[in-house]
């Protein structure tokens, strides 16, 4: 089952694919914007490219731009193709743009 994230300025969405029911608890906890509990889901999910961007998402939203940087490089070495690492790059360069050329 597909979730979607957030909308990039592009208009694209973040796809999540994963089953019905995290699929269900992921719409709850993002519907009542309970970000540090989404991330807390996320850090207990096995390392898949889908649990660093639920994280990144997660972190995203509570402007944890070191972390978001960092979560994105631990997602990029898990994908396989260029399409697979666009919202990494994406997420990764919001975050890099916020800390102010920070690395």
């Amino acid at each position: 089952m597909d979730v979607e994230l957030d909308d990039f300025e592009d208009g694209r969405p973040m796809t999540l694919h994963t089953n019905q029911e995290t699929a269900q608890k992921i719409r709850a906890l993002k519907g009542k914007k309970q970000y540090k509990e989404l991330l807390e889901m996320a850090n207990a999910m096995p390392s898949t490219k889908d649990r660093y961007l639920l994280m990144a998402n997660a972190l995203l939203h509570l402007k944890k731009w070191k972390e978001l940087s960092e979560a994105c490089d631990k997602g990029l070495d898990l994908v396989s193709s260029e399409s697979e690492a666009s919202d990494f790059f994406n997420l990764k360069g919001k975050a890099v743009g916020k800390m102010g050329n920070y690395e």
